[in-house]
């Protein structure tokens, strides 16, 4: 599989034959590999994350966390051992641990909370 940039924010690959073939358009493309899909933890909002319509939909950004959803969790956040699911679940944490968020919006008003 081989990697081209072609933005600051934005990769394209191919998995054809493990050999790079040119991609002569950036515009959303279904992509089916033979095997795994590589990425870096999430350091920030433009490295190892998911998104979609340019929102963060997956991403594990802190120790121990895990966010699923258009603009779960937050890339400021202190805390750890944290799973949010959900649209804008878990999105104002500043410090909390140790939380489950499942469903819209959940725990999106918890900021320092432990063990919800």
């Amino acid at each position: 599989m081989s990697l081209r940039k072609i933005s600051s924010r934005a990769l394209l690959f191919s998995a054809v034959l493990s050999s790079f073939v040119p991609l002569i358009s950036a515009e959303a493309q279904d992509v089916d590999l033979p095997g795994n899909l590589t990425m870096h933890d999430s350091t920030d909002p433009t490295v190892g994350n998911v998104l979609k319509e340019g929102v963060p939909f997956l991403h594990n950004f802190g120790t121990a966390n895990t966010f699923l959803g258009s603009g779960a969790g937050n890339f400021t956040m202190s805390g750890s051992c944290n799973t949010a699911i959900g649209f804008q679940a878990f999105q104002n944490n500043t410090s909390g641990a140790n939380n489950a968020a499942l469903g819209l919006g959940a725990l999106q008003s918890n900021t320092t909370g432990i063990s919800n």
